[in-house]
């Protein structure tokens, strides 16, 4: 997809920018990683998780809403953008022809 973006944005702009998706897309996901392991431990000691302890049944309840509940709730959402995403095959198509015959005509 990131790809497709950037061919977009030739295509829409007449700007060929490579690595800034790429570094964005590399830094959102090293942030995320942070991020996420930071919270997952902090929602652990929210329900109550004492490692090496007999956990409770409302502590289990509450480590199966951190490692399930909650990482399928964040895939819900995120799917949501993709529903605006409209480069699809033939958006592609249409593009790659559009920039193609704009690379002939420059030369």
């Amino acid at each position: 997809m990131v790809c497709d973006c950037i061919e977009y944005g030739d295509w829409k702009y007449g700007i060929r920018d490579e690595a800034l998706p790429f570094a964005v897309t590399s830094f959102s996901v090293k942030l995320a990683t942070a991020i996420t392991g930071s919270v997952g431990v902090l929602l652990l000691a929210a329900a109550g998780y004492v490692a090496g302890a007999e956990q409770s049944e409302a502590v289990k309840m509450g480590i199966n809403a951190v490692v399930n509940l909650i990482p399928a709730a964040c895939f819900v959402v995120s799917t949501i953008p993709l529903f605006f995403y409209k480069l699809d095959d033939k958006m592609m198509r249409q593009i790659a022809s559009d920039l193609d015959e704009r690379k002939m005509a420059g030369k």
